[in-house]
């Protein structure tokens, strides 16, 4: 066997024990790693409502401060607020979209959640459906099974096993 040929078996042959490993850590790992994905996407969402809501406090509290320090301030949001106008004034109706928005709405809680990465349906495949988890071992174990039958074989450096002897009986020495 040339050198060449002994070196592409040998590759193969772990090749086929390296993608035999990935397949048994996909079906052994793969409940819990669908859990932290989806515990990760929970906390990002979580923290995208956090920011929303601290974006809101701040807003909040700025009004509250110009409230307590500006009597003009209170007087115009009394006034949008209850569509009063002043005699001097002429109002323009404009889009709703367009219009001086005195009160913040709350801060918005029902964000679209993040998405999952592309890869979560082939584990939740693999950690909740018996069959094909089954299945992927089945060709781990194959390839571990052709990989050792087929693949593998005495390297140059080996040489195969003596032929073991038969013990001989010692005599005692008289």
């Amino acid at each position: 066997m040339s050198s060449r040929s002994g070196w592409l078996t040998s590759l193969t042959f772990w090749l086929c024990l390296l993608f035999s490993a990935a397949i048994y850590a996909t079906v052994a790992l793969s409940p819990k790693l669908v859990n932290w994905i989806v515990l990760t996407q929970q906390h990002r969402a979580n923290q995208l409502r956090l920011v929303a809501i601290e974006n809101q406090v701040e807003h909040l509290k700025k009004i509250v401060s110009a409230l307590k320090t500006e009597k003009s301030f209170a007087q115009e949001l009394a006034r949008v607020d209850f569509h009063a106008a002043g005699t001097e004034e002429q109002r323009i109706p404009v889009a709703p979209d367009l219009a001086l928005n005195t009160r913040s709405d709350a801060a918005n809680l029902n964000l679209p959640a993040p998405e999952l990465p592309w890869y979560t349906p082939l584990l939740q495949t693999a950690a909740y459906n018996a069959r094909f988890g089954d299945a992927l071992l089945g060709l781990a174990a194959g390839l571990i099974i052709y990989a050792f039958t087929c693949l593998h074989e005495n390297g140059p450096g080996l040489a195969p096993r003596p032929a073991q002897r038969e013990p001989t009986a010692v005599r005692p020495a008289a």
